[in-house]
């Protein structure tokens, strides 16, 4: 589940310098920054259900994880793909997990299955999740996020790479309690 994503062109340069620090020559730097917060989970469950035979209504308990993770990736939008790690196959510079959190997860939930064909039901379900505190970016703090050169040497000789790029924020902290409303659909065998 994708809960937040943003995109920002920025056209950075550097400019090099010889040892007297006179100005060389410019580079022009043109990015492409994508900041994507996600959650993953998986949970096991314990399901009580009413065998009617159009409307199946059910409760279930459930008990698992979550991994929610804020991810950056930095392309090249040079029309040579000049500072990507390889230029003949991608315009990706940099792709790093800014921060992560694994956190254990347990809940409720209910739903009905409604009969559509012999073995197969629509899933209308409803899960409530009571989660332990983590850390976490959301959409809102990684859309005013900037990319900034920590080595301009790296720069000049085309060796970019994650460890040159800096991204500041101050992550947020809460429990990890989440209503889930689902809709799909259910097969018997």
């Amino acid at each position: 589940m994708i809960y937040g994503r943003n995109t920002q062109n920025l056209d950075l340069s550097a400019n090099v310098s010889d040892q007297n620090g006179v100005v060389l020559a410019t580079l022009d730097v043109p990015l492409r920054l994508v900041n994507t917060n996600s959650i993953f989970g998986t949970h096991a469950f314990v399901r009580g259900i009413i065998p009617l035979e159009m409307i199946q209504p059910y409760g279930e308990v459930l008990f698992g994880f979550r991994y929610i993770s804020t991810s950056t990736k930095i392309t090249d939008r040079s029309n040579d793909r000049r500072w990507a790690r390889d230029p003949d196959d991608s315009d990706l510079i940099s792709r790093e997990t800014v921060l992560d959190d694994w956190v254990l997860s347990y809940g409720f939930g209910g739903g009905f299955l409604i009969k559509i064909a012999p073995k197969a039901f629509i899933d209308l379900r409803v899960n409530y999740f009571k989660g332990q505190r983590a850390q976490f970016f959301d959409g809102d703090d990684t859309s005013s996020w900037t990319v900034s050169f920590s080595d301009i040497t790296n720069v000049a000789t085309n060796d970019i790479d994650g460890d040159n790029l800096n991204l500041e924020s101050q992550p947020r902290e809460s429990t990890t309690d989440m209503l889930v409303i689902k809709f799909g659909v259910a097969f018997k065998i």
